[in-house]
């Protein structure tokens, strides 16, 4: 029965996440994207490691992890952005179940989720 009170925020969800993965697949990769694989991710030393303003070494260790393992794609050079959007869906998720017991009244802050 939770789930049924739930489903309509729970669709949301879903839609925002299947939104943000569409998204990162159909986007043309940017420049920054682009220099973080190419300076940090493709050299075959560990620079991720490596000091630099656009280097954040949580996202160029995932990156290489990912392309490493699947190939270089759209989705795998964005799949740490993912990760975090669908951290940040459920987030909202469970912040909206939190503040509210109404069914309809949590679809308001997860529509208004800016991803």
């Amino acid at each position: 029965m939770q789930f049924r009170r739930h489903l309509p925020t729970i669709i949301t969800a879903v839609f925002a996440m299947v939104w943000v993965t569409f998204r990162a697949n159909l986007q043309s990769v940017t420049v920054d994207e682009a220099d973080t694989y190419h300076y940090f991710v493709e050299l075959n030393w560990a620079s991720q490691w490596w000091a630099s303003s656009n280097n954040h070494v949580l996202n160029s260790i995932l990156i290489r992890l990912f392309t490493w393992l699947f190939g270089l794609s759209h989705l795998t050079l964005r799949a740490p952005a993912l990760i975090g959007a669908a951290i940040y869906i459920v987030a909202v998720f469970r912040l909206c179940r939190l503040l509210t017991k109404k069914r309809t009244v949590p679809l308001a802050p997860l529509c208004a989720v800016r991803l």
